[in-house]
């Protein structure tokens, strides 16, 4: 089962330093998602609706989406969900995911030359 009031202490075992990145999502901005970044002492860092996406972690979800559903895979339980999508993550390549992050300056350049307004990355 996936338990996500453990994500951010799993996160803290193995990253040194993070922030939260909000895009304006209604979940980023939920009472139960709030109330765990504060009690972890998370900072946010809020991202303006018209820069583009700068979270890798949104590229991650678009991997692990056909092979959670492929297939046509449907699932009975909200725990059957998490397990499926914890097994697909444990088989990321760690390449895949170097390759996502060293592609991240050039768009915070980016968005930061704009200072926030709506730029072409």
């Amino acid at each position: 089962m996936l338990d996500k009031s453990r994500v951010i202490g799993k996160a803290k075992e193995k990253i040194v330093y993070f922030k939260f990145m909000r895009d304006g999502a209604p979940s980023h901005r939920a009472k139960i998602t709030m109330d765990q970044l504060q009690r972890n002492s998370v900072e946010v860092l809020d991202l303006s609706a018209l820069s583009p996406d700068l979270n890798p972690v949104e590229n991650v979800w678009g991997h692990l989406t056909p092979q959670v559903y492929g297939e046509c895979k449907q699932y009975s339980t909200v725990n059957e969900l998490g397990e499926a999508i914890e097994d697909a993550s444990k088989k990321i390549d760690d390449c895949y995911v170097r390759d996502l992050y060293s592609s991240m300056p050039k768009p915070i350049i980016e968005v930061t030359l704009a200072q926030g307004k709506k730029c072409r990355v």
